[in-house]
């Protein structure tokens, strides 16, 4: 799974040390793989908020300031620092670029979209983060910037197979003109053929939506109408679902310690990171039933990844198991596929191949009946070097046709539990 996020960042305005102290919370909280901010401060040395928060998170940065910044520099009455986007990664960032946005008859602040084309563990990501003009009269200017916006967008996206991931404050409502001309699906298109899915679409029901919140103190003394103006777009899905929403939420909207972060809430929305084969038959757990899944990995070899349960872990001690685990409530099994993928071997979910089949016993806690769906997947990451979790796992292996028997160690004669799955996946 990949975790975007968009968050306006109110630049150096209200309390700031304090606010930087609650947006840096708010993010490890939130624990984002790639976020574009805009609003971001820097000083003359490049030094500033974006760089500060990559520092404290681990992740990787890029900042491009506003051409413009006169405005901000008005309102604050400070011109020693500039004004501008970033983009914070926790992969590598393997190419940027700038495009300068039209301001036609409206307020010329600089503004831009910055393009980062990212190193993600499933394939190169193309990202991207703007600003649009902030006049409520100014839907005309936001229509030309969204039409330069969506051109720069399908010329950058080309080639991969990950969609596009767009983020921002557009200073726009989700009906207005503009939004609907970026999206491509409610009116024409600005650039044929293109769609650009707004990530809320995928909102629960009746979930909070305004990143605009009269409720935010920030807001209130500005222009109290709660409103969605900040958005996540993703283009349409990849190969076999690559991009597809998961689930959106907002965060930073509430005060941290006092403190709210900005004057805006942020978009978070999960998006899948691995293709699933065609033809593979997905279980359909009912309400209630309690699941667990499990990866039978391979390797370009043909080899089924296993590993051995640490000597102190109160089942199965010492005896070879797959990676897998239970499904947590309300939790997609494919999406627990890949967080269990994640947790046990620090490897990624790239691909689902084929189901094995489903699996179905009563455990031993008084909690009743238990399914388990087991697949056969590719994963991207080094095959020799997993990370194991600390306490649980003690080593492991990979086993082809001629090591199957010693999946066997340690389990009672009748229990071929794993052998047998690990034999249907080199099948």
């Amino acid at each position: 799974m990949i975790r975007a996020m968009t968050w306006n960042v109110w630049w150096r305005f209200g309390p700031r040390e304090r606010r930087r102290e609650a947006l840096a919370r708010v993010l490890e909280e939130t624990r984002p793989d790639v976020v574009g901010l805009q609003e971001v401060w820097f000083d003359e040395t490049g030094d500033g908020l974006a760089n500060r928060l990559a520092e404290r998170l681990g992740m990787h940065v890029t900042v491009e300031p506003y051409r413009r910044p006169e405005r901000w520099h008005r309102r604050a009455g400070d011109e020693a620092y500039g004004v501008g986007l970033a983009v914070l990664s926790r992969w590598p960032v393997l190419e940027r670029e700038v495009l300068a946005l039209p301001a036609g008859d409206g307020q010329d602040d600089g503004r831009i979209v910055l393009h980062a084309l990212l190193d993600a563990p499933t394939g190169a990501l193309p990202f991207f983060t703007t600003h649009l003009n902030s006049a409520p009269h100014e839907s005309a200017v936001r229509c030309e910037q969204v039409t330069a916006l969506a051109s720069f967008v399908a010329s950058r996206a080309r080639g991969h197979a990950f969609p596009p991931v767009l983020t921002g404050d557009y200073n726009a409502l989700p009906d207005a003109d503009e939004m609907r001309l970026l999206g491509g699906y409610r009116t024409a298109p600005a650039v044929g053929r293109q769609v650009l899915l707004d990530a809320w679409e995928h909102a629960e029901p009746g979930a909070p939506a305004a990143t605009w919140d009269a409720a935010n103190p920030y807001v209130a003394r500005t222009f109290p109408l709660s409103s969605r103006v900040d958005y996540v777009h993703v283009g349409l899905t990849g190969p076999g679902g690559l991009g597809r929403v998961h689930a959106v939420r907002r965060a930073g909207d509430r005060p941290v310690d006092d403190v709210w972060p900005s004057d805006h809430a942020a978009v978070v929305a999960d998006l899948t990171s691995y293709s699933v084969d065609p033809d593979v038959e997905l279980p359909q757990p009912e309400e209630g039933e309690r699941w667990a899944v499990g990866a039978l990995i391979r390797n370009e070899r043909g080899e089924v990844f296993a590993q051995k349960r640490g000597p102190h872990r109160r089942l199965f001690p010492n005896s070879w198991d797959v990676v897998g685990g239970h499904v947590e409530a309300g939790e997609d099994l494919l999406v627990a596929l890949a967080r269990e993928v994640e947790e046990e071997t620090g490897w990624h979910l790239r691909r689902v191949r084929r189901l094995i089949g489903v699996s179905t016993w009563t455990g031993d806690d008084g909690e009743g009946l238990r399914h388990e769906a087991d697949f056969v997947v590719d994963v991207a990451g080094d095959p020799e070097r997993p990370v194991l979790e600390a306490g649980k796992h003690t080593e492991y292996g990979w086993f082809g046709v001629g090591g199957l028997e010693r999946l066997k160690e340690n389990r009672p004669a009748d229990d071929t539990f794993v052998h047998d799955l690990v034999a249907a996946a080199l099948a």
